[in-house]
């Protein structure tokens, strides 16, 4: 039984840094930016708690996951699909296909959709909010 904790500790922890490979801070005043890895039209999964970052979105679909927790991301360029889930995360886009929100008291600010149609949107938890915004809030 031991063992088999010890694994299961192990594999925990990995996960996370495997998630958090994706993007690598870099600090610049009050927001960080990060360089994210995958290609262009991969997906970017982010799971942090109490960050800030500005991340190009290069096509990618970009997912917050279950863990993810009082975050501000700003997300630039094209996004094709945004998966926003966990607690009180806010995110801005400037462009996005397909939005989706679930968790509790997220907020995600859009600036147009792609190819000048709105994007798809769908929400289920409590508290979301998602609304076009020409100029990001801070």
């Amino acid at each position: 039984i031991s063992l088999a904790a010890i694994f299961l500790i192990s594999a925990c922890g990995s996960e996370s840094e495997t998630k958090r490979a994706n993007t690598a801070p870099v600090e610049d005043s009050n927001v960080n930016e990060a360089t994210p890895t995958p290609e262009m039209g991969g997906i970017l999964v982010l799971s942090g708690t109490s960050e800030s970052l500005m991340i190009p979105c290069n096509g990618r679909e970009v997912e917050l996951d279950e863990d993810t927790t009082a975050n501000t991301y700003t997300l630039t360029g094209e996004c094709k699909k945004l998966v926003v889930d966990g607690v009180s995360n806010r995110v801005y886009v400037d462009k996005v296909g397909e939005i989706q929100v679930v968790g509790a008291s997220n907020k995600v600010y859009y600036g147009e959709g792609l190819d000048g149609k709105e994007p798809k949107i769908t929400k289920k938890g409590t508290s979301l909010i998602v609304e076009k915004q020409k100029a990001k809030e801070k």
